[in-house]
């Protein structure tokens, strides 16, 4: 999938990010000391969780909000924004008439699955049933 932000254009996640993003070395927490200058969160919770679990749990974080900043380089022009639109509409488009084929084809396998038991039931119910052996004795 792909997302389309007049604000976030150019700013991508390399897996070397996403791989140090997630990195955790407990080791690093035995012989971490916090940093002393580090500016408090902006977020009110956050500083509350730092508070309690800094420097046990939490040796430092990252505040990720700068980028978030609108940046006029990346604003799209309206002719971006119309192609932007039209891809979206054409996955929209194709994802609904995958749906409908879908649920057509559930339906003819549900129709020829109801029509298989009626013909079974047709063909057994017509079939006389065996009589009876009589075996008489002597």
């Amino acid at each position: 999938h792909r997302v389309v932000d007049e604000r976030q254009i150019e700013r991508h996640f390399t897996m070397a990010d996403l791989t140090e993003l997630f990195r955790f070395d407990p080791e690093e927490l035995k012989n971490a000391m916090p940093e002393p200058d580090q500016p408090q969160p902006r977020d009110p919770v956050l500083t509350v969780v730092l508070e309690k679990l800094q420097p046990s749990h939490v040796i430092r974080f990252q505040d990720h909000n700068s980028l978030l900043r609108d940046r006029e380089d990346e604003h799209l022009t309206e002719e971006e924004k119309q192609q932007a639109w039209d891809g979206y509409q054409r996955e929209r488009e194709m994802r609904e008439a995958q749906l409908a084929n879908l649920r057509q084809m559930q339906m003819t396998q549900s129709q020829a699955a109801a029509q298989s038991a009626s013909q079974w039931h047709v063909q057994h119910a017509a079939a006389p049933a065996p009589s009876p052996a009589v075996v008489t004795g002597n």
